[in-house]
This record gives structure tokens, C-alpha cells and sequence, in this order.
């Protein structure tokens, strides 16, 4: 155990709650648990955050996506709904650059701290409602 933190929802509406529109109080310790990610990079993962809680699962999921995408040096990736960034650090290794991108306030935080966490100098972090047709 690492934290205690309680997320606080002023509405009703579902869509907002989903969206991250609620408050978090720190009750306890620190605010996010660091999930270590292929051997290579640190994740430090926060209540927002959507994560395989298997290790191996986690692992096994990113070498075949990262696989499958065959991305080359001089390839410009974009990673949607980034989250915490578990497809953006292995791909910033293989490629000239990522741009990442994410809509939920809490989960870019992340995002930008797991990026200097792991000094990824060659990736651009976005915040964007991708689920918006005038962002798209």
C-alpha cells in the first residue's frame, strides 16, 4: 500500500465522473504506485489510470502491440488515449518521434511525469477530446 486517495464526484451525471471531472484527497501516502514496464521504464500509475494489474500480462500486451505496429527510426507514431504513456515509452526507442495524446485531465498529468520520468525527449504530449468530431 503506497496511498489512500479518495475521488470525490459532485455529479450525477455519468459522463462527467467518466471524463475525470471529480476531486481526489490524498488521505494517506503518496499519490501514485511506480509499475516498473519491460525492465526499461518506470510508470508511476495513479488512480486514474487503466492499467493490467499482471505484470506479465502488462509486458506481454505492450511487446505485441509495439510488435505489431513494426514502427521504424524514421516514423512519426501517434499514440491515442495515451493514458500514463505504456505504449509511448517502448515506441519513443524505435521511432523518430511519438506524439501522444490524451483527453482526461488526471491521466495527462500522469503522462507528462511519466515522460520525464523516462526522459523522453523525442515525444510531444497533447491534451485533446478525441472523442470530439471538431478535434478530429
Amino acid at each position: 500500500l503506497v496511498g489512500v486517495v479518495v475521488n470525490i464526484t459532485r455529479s450525477r451525471r455519468e459522463e462527467e465522473t467518466r471524463l475525470g471531472q471529480r476531486t481526489q484527497v490524498l488521505l494517506f501516502g503518496r499519490r501514485f504506485a511506480e509499475q516498473d514496464l519491460l525492465g526499461k521504464y518506470t510508470l508511476r500509475i495513479g488512480a486514474n489510470t487503466n492499467v493490467p494489474g499482471n505484470k506479465t500480462l502488462l509486458n506481454d500486451l505492450v511487446n505485441k502491440v509495439v510488435e505489431f505496429a513494426d514502427p521504424r527510426p524514421d516514423d512519426v507514431v501517434w499514440d491515442m488515449y495515451a493514458g500514463s504513456g505504456m505504449f509511448t515509452m517502448p515506441l519513443k526507442d524505435r521511432c523518430g518521434r511519438v506524439v501522444s495524446f490524451e483527453s482526461l485531465t488526471a491521466r495527462y498529468g500522469e503522462l507528462k511525469a511519466n515522460l520525464r520520468v523516462n526522459n523522453a525527449e523525442n515525444v510531444a504530449a497533447v491534451m485533446a477530446n478525441l472523442d470530439s468530431e471538431k478535434v478530429l
